[in-house]
């Protein structure tokens, strides 16, 4: 049984958010060739299938925030005055030589954010996906970025993942994380997943430490075992 702690971040959410923004942002955007929601005023289910799951409401979202999974604690959960929530939990016994963090967002689908998961991922919707990371890490030409479609717990998601280790005069930057986006059609959830810093005592100080701390594959696993805690909250 998963321990669990309850604390108040009441912006932990905001990060979540902007990550489904600037993912989504080239769906929805005048491309040229094939207008999305924003673009005709269309309202209709934009993954061609209709929503199958039912509006998560405040008491289940509080419900939600306080849910447990085996081999993680639950370290953080709130529920924001916007309607949207957060939970965060750590790796119990970690494979790796750290632990790993995941930050589990829900909330409300709409025509922007909810888009057709097994679509392709063209350059512009990569490019947008590339705005997350500060310029150094864009601009890296080591950067180890994966992004598009995937099947996690039996559901198709959008996976990101980014990698980025950059020696300066006065240090290092890095950027590892790994992300899975996915929905019913009615409420979405995003796991974002990063090695916890305390367990790591610090940056790395390699590009080979920075992978092995997580690859893509480490990052899926737990974002897998998230993902199926919740199978019975997704429609």
């Amino acid at each position: 049984m998963a321990k669990t702690q309850r604390k108040q971040f009441p912006f932990t959410w905001l990060a979540a958010m902007l990550v489904v923004g600037a993912v989504t942002l080239g769906a929805c955007g005048d491309d040229g060739d094939a207008a999305g929601p924003g673009d005709t005023g269309d309202t209709s289910d934009p993954t061609g299938d209709a929503a199958t799951g039912t509006p998560w409401t405040d008491a289940d979202l509080e419900r939600l925030v306080m849910l447990e999974v085996d081999g993680y604690t639950l370290e953080n959960g709130n529920v924001s005055e916007f309607g949207n929530a957060t939970a965060q939990y750590l790796e119990d016994a970690p494979a790796g030589p750290v632990a790993l963090s995941a930050l589990v967002t829900f909330q409300a689908c709409d025509p922007f954010i909810c888009t057709d998961l097994s679509a392709e991922i063209d350059e512009q919707r990569r490019e947008n996906t590339r705005s997350l990371l500060p310029s150094i890490h864009i601009e890296n030409p080591d950067l180890v970025e994966e992004i598009g479609p995937t099947e996690l717990a039996g559901r198709t998601v959008l996976a990101i993942y980014f990698r980025s280790f950059v020696e300066q005069d006065d240090g290092q930057a890095t950027a590892l994380s790994y992300r899975a986006i996915t929905h019913d059609g009615t409420n979405l959830v995003t796991v974002q997943v990063s090695p916890d810093f305390m367990s790591a005592g610090g940056l790395a100080d390699s590009a080979e430490e920075l992978e092995q701390r997580m690859d893509a594959a480490a990052g899926a696993a737990v974002a897998a075992d998230i993902l199926t805690a919740l199978s019975s909250e997704l429609g």
